[in-house]
Order: structure tokens, then sequence, then C-alpha cells
């Protein structure tokens, strides 16, 4: 009987290809979430910086000054906005990248089950052949030369 062989194979490594590939761009995602976390923290602590700065200023009643980090203070507003709204795309973007890892990684399983069943089946019709043989073997006379 020839050696084993999956017929299916191919296709198993493209599906293996797939789900590798679908690691990759779910770790992409992955990073790009943190750096949009940490734009926002970095964002946050320069807001508080900021704050603390205008809080320590209000004795010296410097109007321009103040009105200066008013203004800066809108835009880093504007700013952590626009990050926050980039972390909650890069967020669903991650969760959409997770389900297709999940889908891929259920279609590989369930190539690498057919695979071992078909292995399981190859193996028992060995068995069964080389039981076949053997009693054969034994049902014969035996001659000494």
């Amino acid at each position: 009987m020839s050696p084993f062989t999956f017929r299916l194979d191919p296709v198993l490594r493209v599906r293996v290809s797939q789900r590798d590939e679908r690691q990759r761009e779910l770790a992409d995602a992955l990073t790009r979430l943190r750096e949009v976390e940490q734009a926002i923290a970095t964002i946050n602590a320069e807001l508080a910086r900021t704050r603390n700065e205008r809080a320590s200023d209000r004795n010296k009643l410097r109007v321009e000054r103040l009105l200066a980090m008013d203004a800066y203070e809108a835009q880093l507003r504007e700013q952590q906005e626009l990050q926050q709204t980039l972390r909650d795309q890069a967020a669903a973007l991650m969760a959409e990248r997770r389900e297709a890892l999940l889908a891929a990684d259920r279609a590989v399983r369930s190539l690498e089950m057919l695979r071992e069943t078909e292995l399981e089946r190859h193996l028992a019709e060995l068995r069964r052949r080389e039981t076949r043989d053997l009693d054969e073997l034994a049902g014969r006379p035996f001659s000494a030369s």
C-alpha cells in the first residue's frame, strides 16, 4: 500500500498561511492601538501639566499668558478627542481582525482534524491488510527444504 498522503494538503498549507497572515494583521492592529493609547497618555500628561502651571500662574494674573494657555489646552483637548476616535477605530479593527483570526484558525483545525481522521483510516487499513497477509501465511502448509 502506498504511503499516506493527505489529498487536501495544498489547501491546508494555504489555510495555515492565511491564519499566519491574520495573526500578523492582529499584531499590527494591537501595535496601532498601543501607539494611540500612548499618544492619549502623553496628551493627558501635558494637559495635567498645563493645568498645574495655570493654577500657579493665576496668582500673577498675566492675562496674555492665561489666554495662550487656554488656547493650548483647547488644542490639546482637540488632539485628545482625535486620538480617542482613533483608539475607538483601532479597537474596532482589532476586534474585526481577532474574529478573522478565529475563523482562519477554525478552518485550519477542521482540515487538521480531517487529516488525522484520514491518517487513522489509512493506518487501520494497513493493519487490516497486514493481519490478512499474516492469516494467509499461517494458513499455508509449511514446507521445509
